[in-house]
């Protein structure tokens, strides 16, 4: 519209368009049985990462891991994503913690340690300040029991006056140390002529020692009781009176204690070391806080027993007899299988001299057929060494993938590094692992949502999008599919598994199979695959010398799944079935389990008449899944793809409508989603949605993809929006596949000349 009027600057407000963001779909579960690994969800991404955690084919029962690396590779590796579940035998599927699964291990002895000495070992800490003059210690080395008496006594020092009374002293002074410490000055005050009068006044003016009178004299007595207890009186104006000593005096003590108040280790050990018949029979050790009282004797001979003394409990040693040991090995590295399982029952630990040399270290591998599957150098029995054992073994990333190690703690006890090293030998294999396959029932695979067992281990992945049991094909694992898909409220599509020619024998009784197992209950779920298919051999020594085994295919058509949304040019909304751009072929496979000759055409019909994904081979062309129904077909989604990519939208939708929660619940906002919404549906392929009459939608024009989301006033009225509800219609008008060819052949006549 042309402008008129002054000049001037409009501006116009308009309503944008949130970006969308896309969600996985090639996040695949799976629950089975494998040699190893942990019972809780794991991703993995490669056939490399499946072998690192679970190991390798154990056994012709258990399909998925002689199926991975061709899962991988018919999926095309691109953008996909395999959760692993581990199931057991548990006693009560809701407690994970009932698995009937053991973990295997093995404990490695030392080499032969020499004789030990018997030790008692305090377990308290010096300075002791209990101890009194006279208490002692009752030790027993094998002969009865010694007395070690702790004695100490204080420094005193007597007047020597020629009488009393003396004459009086008022005025005059005494110098005195104690303790070789300060000289301190006593000044007597007043009439000072008795020894009473004296020995009051000099009590109260010195420190660190007391004075009294005793047998008529004043005498000077150190606080302190021992070796370090001095008295000395160095002079005064009174002393040519009182008369004291003026020769410094020590205190005493036999056991050469230096104060009795605050006994340390050096001093028991002087003390226990030199008394008559220990002598040369222990040795004490400081042991810093602690001490210890070791024989000199070795061997189950060697015993020690403190029986008793008043000393006992005030140094903190018990009463126990301790004895020592023979010569011998002891254990010192305990090893157990990392996950449950038998499988560390084929492992032999193997220790080394150190490749560095030293005496201290050693090299552990775990052997397997005589080949070293993991090796680590340089390892230490010292837990203050960064090379400790535990350390280096169980480190996360970059530890062991097969075992876990618990050093037993001998270096803790005193002995060396070397001492507690493991014997350098090939040990015994670890023993005791189970694999919980007893009793073994579907119940196990199907788990349950309190315990996050079996199927429900998935539940911690919330982009999970296809989910299978691949070989256990089952009346109720085929229920229990269903009504996992139905429990994630269809944001995953689930895979029955393919039963075996022992369970149905024939075609015909294939699809009483398919009849009887209720599979048509769900159009989110694909029926099962027809019949197992023969893949090359992967291990002859689990399956024998035949140059093929055969395997349930479910595992194959997920991951045709994945394929084509990683390559075909219309992504989810393709069919995974027949062999226009290998949306179904399986190049991997190489027979079927039911002889080709069988499936004939009529057979063929019957199975995809009760939804069963028979598989088919023309001349020149791959094996390939040549049905694509899901198990319902009357409903919405009769395709698997229909199904997938109705999932797909809807999450896609879900997960960019997550800002709508809480937001004012007004027009504006609802066409902000609907907007969005429908940008997102117009990048989705048009060749999967029939094309508009006009008449389905007004929002669609004739000749435009049948696809729309409606978020209109209309389903939003006043008593939707009062209940806090926001109402959306997401149509998705899907074509449908060309699963019927009809050729028509007839004679076409020349036309008569006029």
């Amino acid at each position: 519209m042309a402008k008129t009027g002054r000049a001037r600057i409009d501006t116009v407000f308009k309503q944008g368009t949130r970006n969308v963001e896309g969600v996985p779909t090639s996040i695949c579960g799976v629950v089975g049985i494998y040699e190893r690994g942990p019972f809780t969800r794991t991703p993995v991404t490669s056939p490399e990462e499946f072998r690192r955690y679970y190991g390798d084919s154990f056994s012709n029962t258990y399909v998925i891991p002689q199926c991975i690396k061709d899962f991988f590779q018919l999926g095309g590796g691109k953008g996909m994503q395999l959760d692993v579940m581990r199931t057991c035998h548990y006693t009560n599927v809701a407690s994970p913690l009932t698995l009937t699964a053991v973990k295997a291990a093995v404990t490695l002895p030392s080499d032969t340690i020499a004789a030990t000495p018997a030790v008692v070992t305090s377990t308290g800490a010096e300075p002791y300040l209990t101890i009194v003059n006279g208490d002692d210690l009752d030790i027993d080395i094998g002969a009865g029991a010694v007395t070690v008496t702790l004695d100490a006594s204080a420094a005193f020092v007597d007047s020597a006056p020629v009488g009393w009374p003396i004459a009086d002293q008022d005025g005059n002074t005494i110098t005195v140390k104690i303790d070789r410490g300060l000289v301190q000055t006593v000044t007597f005050v007043g009439v000072t002529t008795t020894a009473a009068v004296v020995a009051s006044q000099m009590n109260a003016q010195l420190v660190n020692c007391h004075v009294v009178e005793s047998g008529g004299q004043v005498r000077i007595i150190s606080d302190k009781q021992g070796l370090a207890s001095f008295v000395e009186v160095t002079g005064g104006t009174a002393n040519a009176v009182i008369n004291f000593s003026i020769v410094e005096v020590q205190g005493t003590s036999v056991a050469g204690i230096d104060d009795i108040s605050a006994v340390t280790n050096v001093e028991l050990k002087d003390a226990i070391e030199a008394t008559a018949g220990l002598i040369g029979a222990v040795v004490v050790a400081d042991l810093g806080a602690t001490f210890s009282i070791t024989t000199v004797a070795t061997g189950v001979g060697a015993t020690i027993q403190v029986t008793g003394g008043t000393a006992r409990t005030k140094v903190s040693l018990d009463n126990v007899l301790h004895t020592g040991s023979a010569a011998a090995a002891l254990n010192t590295l305990t090893v157990t299988g990392k996950y449950h399982g038998t499988y560390a029952h084929s492992y032999l630990p193997t220790v080394t001299a150190a490749s560095n040399g030293s005496a201290d270290y050693w090299n552990l591998a775990f052997y397997k057929s005589g080949v070293a599957q993991e090796t680590f150098t340089n390892l230490s029995s010292d837990p203050a060494n960064a090379r400790f054992v535990n350390t280096i073994v169980n480190a996360a990333g970059t530890g062991s993938e097969l075992f876990t190690v618990a050093d037993l703690g001998l270096v803790a006890l005193g002995y060396t590094a070397t001492q507690a090293r493991p014997q350098r030998i090939t040990h015994a294999a670890p023993s005791g692992g189970n694999d919980g396959l007893a009793a073994l029932a579907d119940a196990d695979f199907i788990g349950d949502p309190a315990g996050h067992t079996g199927l429900y281990g998935l539940d911690t992945q919330p982009d999970l999008r296809m989910f299978t049991i691949p070989g256990r094909a089952s009346a109720s694992i085929h229920a229990a599919i269903n009504s996992y898909a139905l429990y994630r409220d269809y944001t995953c599509y689930g895979l029955h598994p393919t039963p075996t020619l022992v369970q149905v024998g024939t075609a015909d009784l294939m699809v009483t199979w398919a009849t009887s197992n209720t599979f048509g209950t769900t159009e989110f779920a694909a029926g099962p695959a027809w019949p197992r298919v023969a893949i090359s051999n992967p291990n002859t020594t689990v399956f024998g010398t035949g140059p093929t085994i055969y395997v349930d295919p479910v595992m194959f058509k997920m991951a045709k799944f994945c394929y084509v949304d990683a390559n075909h040019p219309d992504g989810t909304f393709t069919s995974a079935a027949g062999i226009n751009q290998d949306s179904g072929t399986m190049t991997n496979v190489i027979g079927l389990e039911a002889p080709d000759t069988e499936l004939t055409p009529g057979l063929r019909d019957r199975l995809a008449d009760v939804n069963v994904d028979h598989i088919n081979k023309d001349v020149g062309t791959p094996y390939y899944f040549d049905g694509g129904d899901n198990c319902k077909t009357t409903g919405d989604w009769p395709r698997q793809w229909h199904s997938r990519s109705a999932i797909l939208v809807k999450e896609t939708i879900k997960k960019n409508w997550a800002w709508v929660k809480h937001s004012k619940n007004t027009t504006t906002m609802r066409q902000s989603a609907g907007r969005q919404a429908n940008q997102y549906l117009r990048t989705t392929p048009a060749e999967a949605f029939e094309i508009s009459t006009g008449a389905e939608d007004p929002a669609i024009p004739a000749g435009e993809p049948l696809r729309y989301c409606d978020t209109s006033d209309a389903l939003n009225p006043i008593e939707v929006r009062r209940a806090g509800e926001f109402h959306a219609t997401v149509g998705l008008g899907f074509c449908d596949d060309a699963k019927w060819t009809t050729i028509t052949i007839t004679r076409t006549t020349v036309a008569s000349a006029s």
